[in-house]
């Protein structure tokens, strides 16, 4: 055949023991190799253990369980579960406590407006829901519906008002005191006043087409302003600083702000304003209320 014959044969590959082997041929060393390696262990959480590696299902054996919730008594809650000292972190709630808060007794609107905080906001964290508020001395004072309460401050007597939120389960209860403070430092300086027209009617005739702050632009008065104005659902619908009656004034259309669209007119309705102003020495003070407009 005047050729060569090769007679040699590629030795046979390693039997497969462990299900992670992987052999491949080096024809180099002229031999097999086995490029597999055991999967490491996993890391669990601090409930679980890991066993034996099952060459079956190519992986690790995790066993155990996240523990259960305890059962705890009306005057505690369940927190989440805490991974670094593997439990539940259990909450006990105040059988009772205190907690303050001031507002002005010549605000007649401030209760109503989207940034006054809600009662429920007072309460210390981990304060269950579901109570109920209670003032003893003046029961009208607090307005509005379950977990929604807020305090009416309006020309109420200044002082300190004890106001109590009662929860019951079963036979267990508690109450969480919360001192309202009511003082009437919203009073204006008398040498310098401005008067809010809360209800314009932009539609066009020429007449009351937009919303006036009298005397708001006097800086000798009040150096530097800026106002808010809220739609019932809290939303910000305009915002300017140095609010002149001008130039820089609400006519009744937004300004963009969430679901309300830019340059869109806003229908006839409650809307809420809050001026923020400095006084001629310095002092900053907060004034809030309705607005009211029809088209």
């Amino acid at each position: 055949a005047c050729a060569w014959t090769n007679t040699g044969t590629q030795p046979v590959q390693p039997p497969v023991v462990n299900c992670w082997d992987a052999f491949s041929f080096d024809n180099t060393a002229c031999a097999w190799t086995n490029t597999g390696t055991q999967p490491q262990k996993p890391t669990v959480a601090c409930f679980q253990m890991v066993g034996n590696f099952n060459n079956d299902t190519c992986s690790w054996t995790v066993s155990g369980t996240q523990p259960v919730k305890p059962t705890v008594t009306c005057s505690q809650t369940v927190g989440n579960f805490n991974n670094t000292t593997c439990d539940w972190t259990v909450i006990n709630l105040p059988t009772s406590g205190s907690s303050g808060y001031a507002k002005c007794n010549n605000d007649s609107t401030l209760f109503e407006q989207p940034t006054y905080p809600f009662l429920s906001s007072l309460l210390p964290a981990g304060t269950a829901t579901g109570g109920t508020w209670i003032d003893e001395v003046n029961p009208s004072s607090i307005v509005g519906g379950k977990g929604l309460e807020k305090f009416n401050p309006y020309e109420v007597a200044k002082g300190d008002y004890n106001l109590k939120y009662v929860i019951t389960d079963g036979s267990c209860s508690y109450t969480v005191k919360v001192v309202m403070t009511v003082d009437d430092k919203c009073v204006l300086l008398p040498a310098c006043n401005f008067l809010v027209h809360n209800a314009f009617s932009p539609n066009g005739d020429n007449t009351n087409e937009v919303f006036i702050i009298e005397n708001i632009d006097q800086t000798v008065c009040f150096p530097t302003n800026t106002v808010e104005i809220y739609n019932r659902w809290g939303v910000l619908v305009f915002e300017t600083n140095q609010y002149d009656n001008s130039t820089r004034v609400f006519r009744g259309i937004s300004e963009g702000r969430a679901t309300v669209s830019k340059s869109a007119e806003l229908p006839t309705g409650t809307y809420f304003y809050i001026i923020q102003y400095t006084d001629d020495k310095g002092e900053t003070f907060k004034k809030d209320g309705y607005l009211y407009l029809t088209r």
